[in-house]
């Protein structure tokens, strides 16, 4: 259920259950950061997952059921008419949600479960979506920084609070197609979805011709990787409109595949948006025209909209979380927007943002 009533949840939220300290993008080693570009998402380290209920009558959070490792205040006794919803979050943005029976919670193993924060004790901007890898760990990749194109972590099937630093590259420079620079600290915010046995990666490079960010694709057999790209194009790059950037694979409960992606508007002074377009079954090709989904058109957004995450919800309508105004600063924001297709048409919920670094708006 999507909860439209901001005030009705301001009401019940007297304080924050979760703050997100977003951090800034680094570029490689060496080289200078982008100014004109404001971002795609806070590191993998502000990851949390919050309080699983909020008490009406108490007005204050209860820990969630163990294996969430929630951070919240801890009552001795759930009451036992009340389910618990688990929400985690992803670049924070909500990607899952799970009820879990009171009845087989155990309140005070559930508190000493706490696990503290940084999940990932380095500069790793933009994480992807985990995955599971073809050795039954999870993966998880970000932005370049540390000497790496693209970095990446793994983690215990089940565990999310424990993640190894790999200190490796998924993709070398050995890599990168003819057409793109790995040089610049450019490669940024890579998805990456197993199709038909292969891992294949869409992640943003920088056209060399160009000079602008553009969307391109990479595969490998293993999920660490290495990954390769043999492309003599790039498979996105919407020049007129800045570029583009943040590609999210999305496989919809068909099978059907689409990427999610948004235009780099705001590197050139222009407006942004997010759009859709649906991909071959092999991941490869783009079929179709694009779809725009939403445009940055809320006070809170500063006119920037990216890191676009679908998933389906409750009800078979589809959940759009993205990542709204300047990166850099406290303005940086997460909303949401609900359609019954795919396609759209999305729209906005009331109360965004869902998630800042001062509040805590909750879609349920």
């Amino acid at each position: 259920m999507l909860v439209t009533d901001k005030s009705a949840w301001d009401a019940l939220i007297v304080r924050p259950c979760i703050h997100l300290p977003f951090r800034k993008k680094t570029p490689k080693a060496g080289q200078a950061r982008d100014e004109r570009r404001p971002g795609a998402g806070p590191s993998a380290e502000t990851v949390r997952c919050f309080c699983g209920r909020l008490d009406v009558s108490a007005r204050q959070c209860y820990c969630a059921p163990q294996g969430s490792r929630a951070q919240a205040n801890c009552p001795s006794v759930l009451p036992a008419s009340v389910t618990q919803p688990v929400i985690a979050l992803r670049n924070a943005a909500v990607v899952r949600r799970q009820l879990v029976s009171p009845a087989s919670v155990n309140t005070t193993t559930a508190c000493q479960s706490q696990y503290s924060n940084p999940l990932i004790d380095s500069d790793f901007p933009d994480p992807s979506e985990p995955i599971v890898g073809q050795d039954g760990r999870l993966y998880v990749y970000a932005t370049n920084s540390l000497g790496f194109n693209i970095q990446y972590a793994t983690a215990s099937a089940g565990d999310l609070t424990t993640w190894t630093y790999a200190n490796a590259d998924a993709l070398p420079d050995s890599g990168f197609p003819s057409w793109a620079s790995s040089d610049d600290g450019y490669t940024w915010a890579p998805g990456v979805m197993q199709i038909n046995g292969v891992f294949v990666m869409y992640y943003t490079v920088r056209s060399i011709a160009d000079k602008t960010q553009c969307i391109s694709r990479a595969t490998s057999p293993l999920a660490a990787g290495p990954f390769h790209d043999s492309s003599s194009a790039p498979l996105i790059c919407q020049i007129a409109l800045g570029g583009s950037i943040d590609p999210q694979p999305f496989q919809d409960s068909d099978g059907q595949l689409y990427l999610a992606w948004k235009n780099d508007g705001n590197s050139i002074g222009k407006g942004t948006a997010i759009f859709l377009q649906q991909l071959s079954a092999d991941g490869a090709a783009l079929l179709g025209p694009a779809t725009q989904l939403l445009q940055a058109d809320s006070p809170w957004e500063v006119g920037i909209i990216e890191a676009p995450s679908i998933q389906l919800c409750e009800g078979g309508q589809y959940c759009l979380f993205y990542s709204g105004g300047p990166y850099a600063g406290d303005q940086y924001a997460v909303g949401v927007a609900v359609a019954p297709s795919v396609r759209g048409p999305y729209t906005k919920y009331a109360g965004n943002p869902v998630l800042s670094t001062t509040a805590l708006s909750l879609y349920m």
